[in-house]
């Protein structure tokens, strides 16, 4: 995982090799249940491939698949209203979800930060 938060405290998007071994470290977890929802994985073909590859090693069978269009302007401001605490790592929105305080954490009073990789520029 520190590897991928490397990349994204930069607001660099993080490549497939990086993503696929965080993936792979966990796939145990896709055979041993009786189901399991991928958010946010697959984002390119290059990851849609390997976990293709995986699932047919691994006989795991897809039964459906989520997917929804919004719009640039909706995607930039649902993802750059996004804080996470620097303490207790609880999550908010600015618009959403907010805090009761302005960048203050409900649960332990932490100080509330973007993403780097929330930035407008970076998700663009």
């Amino acid at each position: 995982m520190k590897p991928a938060l490397d990349y994204m405290r930069r607001g660099e998007r993080v490549p497939d090799s990086t993503v696929w071994e965080m993936v792979r470290e966990r796939s145990a977890c896709l055979v041993d249940r009786d189901g399991f929802i991928l958010d946010g994985f697959p984002r390119t073909l290059g990851q849609a491939a390997l976990l293709k590859e995986l699932m047919a090693e691994e006989k795991i069978s897809l039964s459906a698949v989520v997917k929804y269009e919004l719009s640039w302007d909706e995607i930039v401001q649902r993802l750059s209203g996004r804080r996470t605490c620097e303490s207790c790592k609880s999550a908010f929105h600015v618009q959403e979800r907010p805090p009761k305080f302005e960048n203050v954490c409900d649960r332990c009073e932490g100080r509330l930060d973007p993403r780097e990789d929330d930035r407008p520029e970076s998700i663009t």
